[in-house]
């Protein structure tokens, strides 16, 4: 079976464990989770590509678990979120 991935709108939000991805982006928090919307994820992924070749493939190409919560629904959906880059 083909993965399946929808687009998040901007404003939704991602939740995932800072370690290792956090850390490798450069991010800094005294927390083991990490919750940002979908366009700060964005603007981090972009300003950061500097990673280690085991992120870049996380990131790009396997995915990233994590929980998001999409508009109108009552509780966190877990999943994977897929960076795609459209030029």
């Amino acid at each position: 079976m083909e993965d399946q991935y929808e687009p998040l709108e901007p404003s939704e939000v991602i939740e995932f464990l800072f370690r290792p991805l956090g850390a490798e982006l450069g991010l800094s928090s005294y927390f083991q989770i990490l919750i940002l919307q979908g366009t700060q994820f964005a603007a981090i992924i972009q300003h950061n590509l500097r990673v280690s070749d085991e992120i870049k493939e996380q990131i790009f190409e396997k995915g990233v678990d994590c929980q998001v919560l999409k508009y109108g629904a009552k509780e966190w959906h877990s999943g994977k979120i897929k960076v795609k880059f459209t030029v």
